[in-house]
């Protein structure tokens, strides 16, 4: 997973990730922006067996964690694919969903967090 990190000229910070990781993009830049939230998340994450299936809400984003594997989804992402779409519309959930290790997505989380702490 490869990610980068930046700051605007007004101090707005941003995550990019690589193509198939866009959404953990998305819920760092939305729902992490604070240090303190980064760390309460790998609190909560440390504290996981890894076995059983466990579901974190990150206000609009949802983490599934099972058999040490992380699935992260927008929350609208369920309600639109409740609906009945064309069959010629394809529904692009590339930024509203993604896998990752426990492994990986804490990594990920500290070096956010070294980064908000500039």
């Amino acid at each position: 997973m490869e990610y980068e990190f930046k700051q605007g000229l007004t101090g707005e910070r941003e995550a990019r990730l690589s193509m198939g990781h866009e959404a953990f993009g998305r819920l760092l830049t939305e729902e992490l922006g604070r240090p303190e939230r980064v760390s309460e998340l790998l609190e909560t994450l440390m504290r996981t067996d890894g076995l059983a299936e466990r579901r974190i809400g990150l206000g609009e984003w949802t983490l599934t964690l099972e058999l040490g594997e992380i699935l992260l989804s927008h929350n609208a992402l369920g309600i639109a694919e409740e609906q009945e779409l064309d069959p010629e519309v394809e529904l692009y959930d590339q930024e509203s969903e993604a896998c990752c290790g426990l492994e990986d997505l804490c990594q990920l989380l500290e070096s956010w967090q070294q980064f908000l702490g500039r």
